[in-house]
């Protein structure tokens, strides 16, 4: 993943109101952005694991569910077949 789907994925996290603009989690992932995550402490890499990517395997989770709806709306459902082969085997 790149800084640009990130950046994009840490935008729809504060537009879904899973991170506040400001506070130090937010701050914290918009650092690994800038700087990348070999900048963080250790310390910081723990908040980061436990608070920050949890929020963006949610906001992956609701791009793919939008992702398999708009795919199922066209007609095309090779998508949701991969996505319940997926989760089956979870």
């Amino acid at each position: 993943m790149g800084s640009r789907d990130l950046t994009n994925w840490v935008e729809h996290a504060v537009q879904e109101g899973l991170l506040q603009p400001g506070s130090p989690v937010y701050e914290l992932a918009q650092r690994a952005i800038r700087e990348g995550l070999d900048s963080l402490s250790p310390e910081q890499r723990g908040v980061y694991v436990t608070q920050v990517v949890p929020v963006l395997n949610e906001v992956a989770r609701w791009q793919l569910a939008r992702q398999v709806l708009v795919s199922w709306r066209r007609g095309s459902p090779r998508l949701v077949g991969a996505v319940q082969d997926a989760t089956t085997r979870s």
